[in-house]
Order: C-alpha cells, then sequence, then structure tokens
C-alpha cells in the first residue's frame, strides 16, 4: 500500500466508531492485511450459512441487510459488519 494510501486509510478508520480508539501502530499493522473490494450493485457479499471469516466496513455505498423479502437494516458509509456481527 502506498504511503500516501495507507494515510487515508488510517484517517478513514480512526473516523470510524469501531477504530476509533485503536493506536496509530495498531492501524498500520490492521492495513498490512486490508483488502478493498468492489461489490457490485444486486451483488451479495455473503449469505445466510456462510463462514463468518471477515469484517467489512463500507467506504461508499450502501447494504441491505436482508433475508429473502424480508430487509433488516441498511448499512452505509463507515458501518462494520460481518456474518457474526449481523447474527448478534
Amino acid at each position: 500500500m502506498l504511503e500516501s494510501d495507507l494515510k487515508q486509510t488510517i484517517a478513514f478508520l480512526k473516523e470510524v466508531p469501531f477504530f476509533s480508539e485503536i493506536s496509530q501502530e495498531s492501524l498500520i499493522h490492521l492495513c498490512e492485511d486490508l483488502n478493498y473490494e468492489i461489490i457490485e450493485q444486486n451483488s451479495s457479499i455473503f449469505k445466510k450459512g456462510d463462514f463468518g471469516d471477515a469484517m467489512y466496513v463500507i467506504l461508499s455505498g450502501k447494504v441491505k441487510v436482508h433475508d429473502k423479502k424480508h430487509i433488516y437494516d441498511h448499512l452505509s458509509v463507515g458501518d462494520c459488519f460481518g456474518e457474526y456481527a449481523l447474527i448478534d
């Protein structure tokens, strides 16, 4: 990751409540394993029953949390989620 991208990512994460009290050093370490994904509109990120092995932070757009036609919530920029978090 480029130094400018790293600084921008850390600045973004510091504004996310989940990461707001994490030290700069820990955020740098976290960014070593960070993956960016672009999810196309109306695509599934994961489905009910999938193994929960990742956590997501929304950089832009919205994510609909639903089971078939039942909508539980809409998540947006700065929201964090993963399969286990949604189960809770």
